[in-house]
């Protein structure tokens, strides 16, 4: 998420990546954006 954050406020949003989860059974694109992550772990 460091990459994306570096980028946010640099350059014209339609440049910077939009990360998504495209949710089953028709519940839409929700966006990942970095102060939607609580935490990360490597086991997940």
């Amino acid at each position: 998420m460091q990459p994306h954050k570096n980028l946010t406020g640099y350059i014209s949003g339609f440049a910077v990546p939009k990360f998504v989860i495209d949710s089953p059974h028709g519940g839409g694109k929700i966006p990942i954006n970095p102060d939607y992550v609580i935490s990360t772990d490597d086991n997940v």
